[in-house]
């Protein structure tokens, strides 16, 4: 029996990153209005970076939700081999491979299931998993 150790339907939105852009917009402001022109234009480019950056992680994890909803998403199950952990210097990206299918990711710049093994990721050498999957995207791990 499989237990399901990742759903990206659990995931929520990166609703942080709207309320430091905001933050970002109105020390902005306050720094236009005292005259503080380059602080100020820094500080709303960076809201403007930050709100575009929670629009695009939002589209990522919507289209996913819906993906693996629609039933249309690649699954593939067996045992992981290849498994290569995350570096210790904790820069890079972790990888495995489940049948014919290998998949690598790193740690807050994928979507879908981005947990390392060291930051308590569930895939293991040798585990027996169900994979739900878009391109390199992961949306479902079980593991038995």
């Amino acid at each position: 029996m499989y237990q399901v150790a990742y759903d990206v339907s659990d995931r929520v939105l990166p609703l942080w990153v709207l309320g430091i852009a905001f933050g970002c917009a109105v020390i902005g402001v306050l720094c236009l209005v005292r005259r503080y022109v380059m602080v100020g234009v820094g500080a709303i480019l960076s809201a403007g970076l930050l709100t575009g950056t929670f629009v695009w992680q939002s589209y990522q994890l919507i289209h996913l939700r819906k993906v693996l909803k629609s039933g249309k998403a690649d699954v593939v199950e067996g045992k992981v081999r290849d498994f290569h952990p995350l570096p210790t210097n904790e820069h890079g990206s972790e990888r495995f491979c489940v049948s014919d299918k290998c998949f690598i990711y790193a740690r807050s710049t994928t979507p879908g299931f981005n947990r390392p093994q060291a930051f308590g990721g569930s895939i293991r050498e040798g585990a027996m998993v169900r994979i739900h999957f878009v391109g390199n995207s992961i949306l479902r791990v079980e593991i038995k």
